[in-house]
C-alpha cells in the first residue's frame, strides 16, 4: 500500500518524465528490434546468394530460409 501512495502522490510533472522515459525507452527498443530483423534479412539473403552458387535447387532454398520461390530468383537475378 505503501508504494500505492507515493504512486498517487507523484506531480504531474513526475509523471511527465516517467511517460518520456517510458517512450524514450519503447523507441530503443524499436530501434534494437528492426537492427535485428534487418541483420537476419542481410544473413538470409548472403546465405540464399552462397546456395543458388552451389546450384542448390530454388524450391529448397524456398523451404529452408523462408524466402518465396519470387524472392530467390529476384536474388539469382542481382548482378553480385
Amino acid at each position: 500500500m505503501e508504494e500505492f501512495e507515493k504512486n498517487i502522490k507523484r506531480s504531474s510533472e513526475e509523471w511527465k518524465l516517467i511517460e518520456a522515459y517510458d517512450k524514450e525507452w519503447a523507441m530503443k527498443d524499436l530501434g534494437r528490434q528492426d537492427g535485428r530483423r534487418e541483420g537476419i534479412k542481410e544473413s538470409t539473403t548472403e546465405i540464399t546468394k552462397k546456395l543458388l552458387k552451389e546450384g542448390i535447387d530454388i524450391s529448397t532454398i524456398s523451404k529452408c530460409t523462408g524466402l518465396s520461390e519470387k524472392e530467390i530468383i529476384e536474388l539469382k537475378n542481382e548482378k553480385s
